[in-house]
């Protein structure tokens, strides 16, 4: 058997569903994914509510609930995509992963778009002005197999936050193997904040979506380029435009974060 498969699958496409539901066990809610788990196992419904008023040996039939606030902001990123993009998404487009406490922002990317393609229709969308650093952004890449699963997602769930994670460097990030987003899910973060603010704003101001994100930080992406040299982005108030630029990713900047994402 080949060194890089287990079983007929390759371990490059095993090992980020593997690492992710690690940190999940790892995690405050590890003896819900564990129990869950060995439903999936023995093939019973899991992910679904119990009915405090049936017998536990009837299976539930309610679905497993999403908060509110993310089934409106999937809502508004489908719209986002329609009037911005041009994009009718649907089916797995909007599909949302298991919904795991504290990740209540998505973030939808329509596949096959790459990251300068990303850029380009933020800047045609002309809600904010844009720099970067390098020419075309497609450059950069993913080099971390792990993370590569949530760089390819079309749905990811991330922490509501104005500002990044600083708790921790960049390589103590790698470290953990925390999952956290790519530059091109940064930069749509970017464009829905301002385009729901624009189109929306009130519905923009209950769910706490600001029109600019990292404002006094920066957040640090899992996209690197050749030099592996980390893509960074964030909104420049001394500028007034949104910057993509890069930092040395062994390095600690005060104010510098990732944002963890799951999918």
């Amino acid at each position: 058997m080949s060194i890089n498969m287990l079983g007929r699958l390759p371990l490059s496409e095993i090992r980020g569903p593997r690492d992710d539901f690690e940190e999940k066990l790892a995690g405050e809610e590890g003896e819900l994914w564990l129990e869950q788990f060995k439903l999936f196992l023995r093939k019973e419904p899991c992910w679904v509510r119990k009915d405090n008023n049936v017998q536990p040996t009837t299976a539930p039939t309610a679905p497993f609930a999403y908060p509110d606030t993310v089934l409106r902001l999937r809502d508004f990123w489908a719209e986002c995509w329609r009037v911005v993009g041009g994009q009718d998404l649907a089916g797995a487009s909007l599909s949302l992963p298991t919904y795991q406490t504290g990740f209540d922002w998505p973030i939808i990317k329509p596949p096959g778009l790459t990251t300068q393609q990303v850029y380009d229709l933020t800047e045609e969308a002309q809600l904010f002005s844009c720099w970067k650093y390098w020419d075309t952004l497609d450059v950069l890449e993913v080099k971390e197999e792990y993370l590569r699963s949530i760089a390819r997602a079309s749905v990811v769930l991330i922490r509501p936050s104005n500002e990044p994670d600083i708790r921790m460097s960049y390589y103590q990030a790698i470290e953990k193997r925390l999952l956290f987003i790519s530059l091109d899910q940064r930069i749509l973060l970017e464009l829905f904040g301002a385009w729901l603010n624009r189109d929306h704003r009130p519905e923009a101001q209950v769910l706490q979506i600001p029109e600019h994100l990292d404002v006094s930080g920066w957040t640090r992406t899992s996209s690197l380029d050749s030099d592996g040299n980390v893509a960074n982005a964030y909104w420049s108030a001394v500028y007034g435009n949104f910057r993509v630029d890069w930092s040395n990713r062994g390095s600690a900047y005060p104010g510098a974060g990732i944002r963890q994402a799951v999918s």
